[in-house]
């Protein structure tokens, strides 16, 4: 008899460990399926009710596990309503396997945007709900995860020379300035800023760089310049990527690429090119100054600065010792 109650004891144990187990898998997945990263745009679709506003109270009932928020709503982003105050709920429950929350946590004073929808107490918070800085306002906009803007683009990129003048058109083998000057429009306070310059349609990049920046979430300026000088003819494509990457690991802002081209000829590089001088003093090593067609590089004995003279007259300078070899 006992025998018998001590293995059935043994049955019940073990049938309980499995279920454990098996709860604890079927949270963890349903924690994975929940997070898996969405954009604002499909977000916007998925919810019924989206606000934007502070938390002013924070209330648990542990026998429901629930927590329930009030809200002040600074914004309807859908499906507006008369009410400017709402009381929201959200499960404590924990991932055991994870120690991660659910659902997100939020305190007193938090600006959030809260997605919404009908549950047994009330509107539920979904687990895409998110804290953001004071200073962002809702987010309802479209988001994908590429998007080229038109060209001409407000924020496309610009070209300076090397007296910060603004240009249309770089010359050949002459050293300019690319300027991108964007807006922080995401909550987050880093941006991954891509330069791709591309010539004659070739898919291969023949410059290719990226800017990590720190900038204000929702408001802060977003400024990245590079230098690259031109050494062939043909039509340049100017690609900058501004990708602002995940927020909170659940919302996808996406990337943004703005297009600037220009296109370089023998006699855009003849007729724009800086005077030698100009060069030397914009920070080009004497060297490395280059010469209009038909003339040649000296460097003079003097001060070392730079000189463009025609190929008859290096050889009498050299001789008369006004110019030293260009190394």
């Amino acid at each position: 008899m006992c025998s018998s109650m001590l293995k059935d004891m043994k049955i019940i144990f073990l049938f309980a460990i499995v279920s454990s187990l098996i709860f604890l898998l079927t949270i963890h997945q349903v924690s994975a399926d929940l997070l898996t990263p969405k954009t604002i745009s499909e977000l916007y679709k998925e919810y019924k009710l989206i606000i934007r506003g502070h938390v002013i109270s924070v209330s648990q009932n542990l026998q429901k596990n629930l927590t329930s928020y009030d809200v002040k709503i600074d914004e309807f982003l859908k499906l507006p309503q008369q009410y400017s105050v709402i009381t929201v709920f959200s499960s404590i429950a924990q991932n055991p396997n994870t120690n991660n929350v659910l659902q997100p946590k939020f305190s007193v004073g938090d600006n959030v945007q809260f997605y919404l929808d009908q549950g047994p107490e009330g509107y539920s918070v979904s687990p895409y709900s998110f804290k953001m800085d004071d200073g962002c306002t809702g987010f309802t906009g479209l988001t994908f995860l590429n998007y080229s803007a038109p060209i001409p683009a407000s924020d496309e990129p610009r070209f300076f020379d090397l007296n910060s003048s603004r240009i249309d058109m770089p010359s050949l083998d002459q050293s300019f300035q690319i300027k991108y000057d964007g807006v922080n429009d995401t909550p987050l306070n880093k941006t991954l800023v891509e330069l791709l310059i591309r010539v004659n349609n070739d898919t291969a990049p023949i410059f290719h760089d990226k800017k990590l920046l720190s900038m204000q979430p929702c408001s802060g300026l977003i400024n990245a310049s590079w230098y690259f000088a031109p050494h062939q003819v043909g039509n340049y494509n100017v690609e900058v990527t501004q990708t602002s990457g995940l927020y909170n690991n659940k919302i996808i802002f996406g990337n943004y690429s703005s297009i600037a081209t220009f296109s370089i000829t023998r006699n855009t590089g003849e007729i724009t090119m800086l005077s030698p001088l100009k060069q030397f003093k914009s920070g080009v090593v004497a060297k490395d100054v280059k010469c209009a067609n038909n003339l040649q590089l000296i460097i003079k004995a003097k001060d070392g600065s730079p000189a463009c003279v025609k190929p008859e007259t290096t050889k009498i300078l050299y001789e008369r010792g006004w110019t030293k070899p260009v190394l």
